[in-house]
């Protein structure tokens, strides 16, 4: 956004870094993309469909965010068990010699 109804490359508007001087308004796209959302999904076919894939979309990435939870409470358990090991050793040899 290059403003708040316009919209563009940032960067080529603040930095000038960027060649892409396109915009378009806010209310244009958004009229643009109702229209086509109404003319393309509004077919009860091509709705169902949409709604399906959109389903298995959202429910692909629940479970892909829930495999990188996972895997990041795993990575997190095995560096707890590390640290508590590596704490043992310096207590151990603390008390070597004490």
């Amino acid at each position: 956004m290059i403003s708040k109804d316009l919209l563009g490359c940032a960067t080529a508007r603040n930095k000038g870094t960027c060649n892409n001087r396109l915009n378009i308004r806010r209310d244009a796209l958004e009229a643009s993309v109702l229209s086509g959302l109404h003319t393309h999904l509004m077919e009860p076919e091509l709705f169902r469909e949409f709604c399906q894939e959109f389903t298995r979309e959202v429910n692909r990435l629940r479970i892909e965010r829930g495999a990188d939870i996972e895997a990041q409470r795993r990575e997190l358990e095995r560096t707890e068990r590390e640290l508590d090991k590596a704490i043992q050793a310096i207590l151990e040899v603390y008390r070597e010699r004490s």
